[in-house]
């Protein structure tokens, strides 16, 4: 599992729903939208977690599995 997976940052691109929003341009929500978009281009481009960033979400056991890998022990969850 890889915390910056494109498919993931595509899923959570797709939640913010730009296609639908795109219409009304000049919306407040729409505006938000493209900045939590430009907010996980930059994260993915990045790869790196930061301190208070939302992004890239996880689950715990997600986690949980990241640092197992790292630290090379055993996860039983896999």
């Amino acid at each position: 599992m890889q915390l910056f997976d494109e498919q993931d940052k595509k899923r959570q691109l797709s939640y913010l729903d730009l296609e639908r929003l795109s219409k009304q341009s000049n919306s407040a929500e729409y505006k938000d939208a493209q900045r939590l978009a430009a907010q996980i281009t930059t994260v993915w481009a990045g790869q790196a977690l930061k301190e208070n960033n939302f992004y890239p979400m996880a689950t715990a056991i997600e986690v949980y599995g990241i640092v197992m890998q790292e630290l090379g022990l055993a996860n039983p969850y896999l």
